[in-house]
């Protein structure tokens, strides 16, 4: 009768021990594996009957199997049937073993599949919460845990982020659970008979995996709860990915709302830059005996230089230049409320003169300016058209420059402190006359201190011989030169201060 086996075992071998057992007078030779005859041989003349040899295959105490042999007996039969066990049990036990690879290759092919489908379907997630749900639970999936939760951490806060239905936990148990992990970043893998934290609750087993997150101060942490087979490697390997598409899904999440603050902050100084300049006169104002003009270049989108021309039912003109300490935002509301301020005196206040604006500018700003910690210098001036008379007053301002015609540019001090400093400000009022072919060149210190690439300052006297080596062009001319000549002296360097400018020149 031909033998029947397992095709796993090789089938030469097994006609080789049929041969010898059958050289030994045997009649019949089976062999069972897990209490299923995977090898039977019996000669033809061969009747049923009780086996005459016995023995049991095992491999690494396990048993596999049974060998049943009839027809010869003793103790050499017996010790060669064991030896057959022996070389058996080796093969029956590659086999095992195979199979139990196949099947775990199988199952980690299968994980493997789902995770890979998980996370092309991240993306078809509505809300970041959804995404983190979706992986919380794969990781569950994963290693057959009760219980899993993503927290994260900052120097701040730590928050609770996801928790599955099946085992929710206290935060305080969260919090204790995760600690190690945010001190020294590292995986954590414990058991209840050996963590003392865990004898005082309901888990038995926690794996613990630090979520990566780069170029954040915020930590995370994938925890999972109670595995009733345990936290496996290859389980592990599967968490460890789905931790670190937790963590990519950090960095977007962050990355987006950075890209959502810095679009609302452009949006919000770009109107500020669109109120500002409307704040400022939005045309140059004509007069019989002035030509004037004016500019103002903030070194941000917006900034702390204003100013102002408002004419008076007198027929007398009045024109303000302020420079608040700072830039930005900071400094550009408080220009906004320095102007405003200063508009209010000279429209309202009765028989208004530079010094008095100047003087109670002050009463109302003082409180303002020292408790934002900030001063504005302040140039406040009255041209009266029938004297051809200019009557101002400077509260720290600079420079101001004044070129009479065919004359030499000079500089007009400040005999006052700016405003915030102190209430009482030293001013006093002065008086200028404005001829024909005179110049006079109200700017802030973004002309004089701007720098090149050497950190050389334009300063004073370069201004001064510009303005007297230009003198004769028109006051538009004359600032589209100042502005040039500043961009063409600085160069590549950037602007470090607002610049601006109003020129005022007889006619």
């Amino acid at each position: 009768m031909a033998p029947s086996s397992s095709p796993l075992i090789e089938t030469k071998l097994i006609r080789s021990l049929i041969q010898a057992w059958e050289a030994l007078g045997a009649t019949s030779f089976e062999v069972q594996h897990y209490e299923r005859t995977i090898v039977h041989w019996a000669s033809a003349s061969h009747t049923i009957s009780t086996p005459s040899l016995y023995t049991t295959i095992q491999h690494q105490n396990q048993v596999l199997g049974e060998i049943h042999v009839s027809g010869v007996s003793g103790e050499d039969a017996q010790i060669r049937l064991q030896t057959d066990a022996i070389l058996l049990a080796h093969i029956l036990g590659q086999e095992t073993e195979f199979d139990e690879l196949a099947t775990e290759f199988i199952s980690v092919q299968d994980q493997l599949v789902t995770l890979c489908e998980l996370l092309r379907s991240i993306r078809l997630y509505l809300s970041v919460q959804e995404a983190y749900n979706a992986l919380a639970h794969a990781a569950m999936q994963f290693t057959k845990a009760d219980g899993v939760f993503i927290t994260f951490s900052s120097a701040t806060e730590q928050a609770d982020i996801v928790q599955t239905d099946t085992m929710l936990l206290d935060e305080q148990v969260i919090a204790d659970l995760t600690a190690p992990i945010y001190m020294n970043g590292q995986e954590y893998l414990a058991h209840k008979e050996d963590s003392s934290l865990l004898q005082e609750t309901d888990i038995d087993s926690s794996l613990l995996i630090p979520v990566p997150i780069r170029r954040t101060v915020i930590a995370g942490c994938l925890g999972l709860i109670n595995a009733p087979d345990g936290f496996t490697t290859p389980g592990i390997k599967l968490v460890r990915i789905v931790a670190e598409q937790v963590g990519i899904l950090v960095e977007r999440e962050l990355l987006h709302q950075d890209i959502i603050s810095r679009i609302r902050m452009q949006t919000e100084m770009d109107l500020a830059r669109k109120v500002q300049k409307r704040l400022l006169p939005s045309t140059t104002p004509t007069l019989p005996l002035l030509d004037i003009h004016a500019r103002l270049h903030p070194a941000y989108e917006v900034g702390g230089d204003f100013y102002d021309f408002i004419h008076q039912t007198d027929e007398s003109f009045f024109f303000t230049l302020g420079d608040i300490a700072g830039k930005g935002m900071p400094a550009a509301l408080m220009a906004a409320t320095a102007r405003t301020v200063i508009r209010n005196k000279i429209t309202f206040v009765p028989h208004p003169s530079p010094l008095m604006v100047i003087e109670r500018s002050s009463e109302d700003l003082y409180r303002d300016l020292v408790e934002v910690g900030m001063f504005v210098t302040m140039f406040v001036g009255q041209y009266i058209p029938q004297e051809r008379r200019l009557n101002y007053t400077n509260a720290g301002h600079s420079p101001v420059i004044y070129c009479p015609a065919h004359g030499k540019a000079c500089l007009l001090e400040a005999d006052g402190i700016p405003l915030g400093i102190q209430q009482n400000l030293l001013c006093e009022q002065q008086t200028l006359k404005i001829d024909t072919g005179d110049v006079l060149v109200i700017a802030t210190d973004g002309f004089n201190e701007a720098q090149d690439a050497h950190e050389n300052l334009f300063g004073y006297d370069r201004l001064l011989e510009l303005i007297e080596t230009h003198a004769d062009l028109s006051a538009a001319d004359m600032v589209n030169l100042l502005f040039n000549e500043i961009a063409t002296f600085r160069g590549k360097q950037p602007q470090y201060d607002d610049q601006t400018v109003i020129v005022i020149k007889g006619v």
